[in-house]
């Protein structure tokens, strides 16, 4: 049965790059196991999606960010057995903000969109960025 899942995703951005995690998912045969991706996750009961970006922000990275803007669009995604719906909100951290990873990611990294490019990451990871750099400049 396809379940339909509210990811918020948080599009950190600093000098012209964002910052990306490198997924490692206890399951090794997930599909988007060992990918790039911009941090975030699924909306919980009772929460706002603004109340999720900053949660998962603490959760996946371990910082407190701030919102600077929404991405003006809604995204979609069906693969099998889940069809996400992604807002995006363009978020800033400290500059000398430790990013410490929990255990859904092995590494971090900050990327500009032409390096995204040369990178395997998860699907609407790039476009996400992308809108969301127009925002920025």
């Amino acid at each position: 049965m396809l379940k339909t899942t509210l990811v918020i995703i948080g599009a950190i951005y600093r000098n012209g790059k964002f910052l990306l995690t490198f997924r490692d998912e206890k399951n090794p045969d997930h599909e988007f196991n060992h990918r790039w991706q911009l941090p975030g996750g699924g909306l919980e009961v009772g929460e706002s999606p603004e109340q999720t970006i900053l949660r998962e922000l603490k959760e996946e990275i371990g910082v407190s960010a701030k919102i600077v803007e929404l991405v003006p669009k809604i995204y979609s995604e069906v693969r099998p057995g889940f069809h996400g719906i992604f807002i995006c909100y363009v978020c800033s951290i400290e500059e000398n903000a430790t990013v410490t990873l929990n255990d859904e990611a092995s590494r971090w990294g900050w990327y500009s969109t032409e390096e995204m490019k040369m990178l395997s990451i998860i699907p609407k990871t790039l476009t996400m960025a992308q809108d969301a750099l127009k925002l920025v400049k």
